[in-house]
């Protein structure tokens, strides 16, 4: 595998812990959360992009990094404040982190024999699964079912 990369920043936050926050909030008392938006995560899981692919170098056998040649500094700052979430949940501790959200998946894709081909096709790719239709005359200019 390899990847290609530019220098941007990002919050990384697992649909378990999010769906833990969620969990919090259903059973808050409704005066702490009513008309509440809230960031869901971790200040210890913002990374750097490149961060992110030294994970998943670490984390799959034979896994290069490639950097953009051209691809500067990103200038813009994406850490994410959450000290709403603590304050108003306190009982909202992430149980997960970029290591073991990528091993995670690196399992899952090697339990189901995921391959690069798979997630580049048309089963993951709306527009390639759309001109595979097209091509096959199963949908019509307006991308409606012809009738068979």
């Amino acid at each position: 595998y390899a990847f290609e990369l530019a220098g941007a920043q990002a919050d990384i936050v697992h649909i378990n812990d999010i769906s833990q926050a969620f969990l919090l909030c259903l059973t808050a008392p409704k005066d702490v959360i009513h008309n509440q938006a809230l960031n869901i995560g971790a200040s210890s899981e913002n990374y750097q992009v490149r961060e992110l692919a030294e994970i998943v170098k670490e984390t799959i056998p034979n896994t290069t990094v490639e950097y953009a040649a051209k691809a500067g500094p990103d200038p813009r700052n994406y850490r994410v404040d959450f000290t709403k979430l603590t304050r108003l949940l306190p009982a909202f501790k992430p149980q997960w982190n970029a290591r073991l959200g990528a091993q995670q998946l690196y399992k899952a894709y090697q339990e189901y024999d995921l391959a690069l081909e798979d997630f580049q096709g048309r089963k993951y790719i709306r527009l390639n699964q759309l001109k595979y239709l097209l091509n096959t005359n199963r949908l019509d200019d307006q991308l409606r079912w012809k009738a068979q």
